[in-house]
């Protein structure tokens, strides 16, 4: 369905503002709206291409129940998953990189995640992040290096506050803070 309102730049600073607070109810309120430029839902698909899990250095957070499944999944001990696969970025435990930015558990020779059926919040939560969706540009900018995005399945904006939601657990049991 095409969108012919524009937002005006107050009102994208004013949406972003509000995406970055991570509180349901204000996100379905913008959700709703009818100025909301994602108001019809969006759509989205993951080909299992990697692209994600490449490229850009920064962060793989998890917590410790993933930390355990994961370490049960590929069939070895906590500590072991911990000294080979594990370093601190700002303060936290992360997943290692590898120095060309891709992530450890990223196979490149199959182009797949090693842990796909068992990633981290983090992870599964993509493309629905707040920094993601805070604006159709940002949208866009994400969007053009992940084809599954704006592909496959239509999320309307009640399922979308469910990866809000996730995103927002997640974060306070990263950081014993509510992003609210």
């Amino acid at each position: 369905m095409a969108n012919n309102n524009k937002l005006d730049l107050e009102s994208l600073n004013e949406l972003d503002d509000k995406l970055e607070k991570l509180d349901k109810l204000e996100i379905a309120e913008i959700l709703n709206d009818q100025e909301c430029w994602c108001r019809y839902g969006l759509k989205f698909f993951c080909m299992g291409c990697g692209r994600c899990c490449r490229g850009e250095p920064g962060a793989i957070f998890f917590n410790q129940q993933e930390f355990n499944i994961i370490a049960k999944t590929l069939g070895i001990s906590r500590l072991e998953l911990r000294e080979k696969y594990v370093t601190m970025r700002w303060g936290r435990p992360s997943f290692k990189e590898r120095p060309n930015g891709d992530c450890i558990f990223y196979n490149s020779l199959k182009a797949r995640c090693m842990i796909y059926p068992v990633r981290p919040t983090q992870c599964r939560t993509f493309p629905f992040w707040p920094e993601v969706l805070k604006s159709r540009e940002s949208w866009d900018k994400f969007a053009s290096r992940c084809p599954g995005m704006n592909e496959g399945e239509l999320f309307l904006p009640s399922r979308i506050l469910d990866f809000v939601e996730e995103c927002n657990s997640w974060f306070e049991d990263k950081t014993g803070k509510s992003n609210k």
